[in-house]
């Protein structure tokens, strides 16, 4: 399957990757340990599963896409923590057998599930 990586800002603008059990179990745990950053009422707590959760990704994105360790740091200096973690939720998806779609159309159906439209009130005339 063929995953946008332009967010990533590596100079390349998709990748292909199989899909393998390996890399479901790999989408999993990256989810899990996402998910496990609001379960801690303890602040501690709650940075250390959120630095899990980066570290994970970033291993997870170097392994799935073959990234060198000069293109892992661009991204940990270039792509911000908002857009980085929405990514994780596309690729992840995506590796899960999700719908293929670019990124900016993920983040778009993000944002209208965020901000759905109004719709207009009928009237009974």
């Amino acid at each position: 399957m063929k995953i946008d990586i332009k967010p990533l800002a590596i100079g390349k603008n998709s990748m292909e990757i199989e899909g393998s059990w390996s890399q479901v179990d790999q989408a999993d745990e990256i989810m899990i340990a996402m998910y496990s950053i609001d379960a801690h009422d303890d602040m501690v707590k709650s940075l250390q599963a959120e630095r899990d959760a980066m570290k994970k990704s970033m291993n997870f994105l170097k392994d799935l896409f073959g990234l060198s360790t000069k293109q892992v740091d661009k991204i940990y200096n270039h792509v911000d923590s908002q857009t980085l973690n929405l990514y994780m939720s596309y690729v992840c998806g995506l590796v899960k057998g999700g719908k293929a779609e670019s990124f900016a159309d993920f983040e778009r159906e993000v944002e209208e599930t965020k901000h759905p439209k109004e719709q207009p009130v009928k009237s009974d005339e």
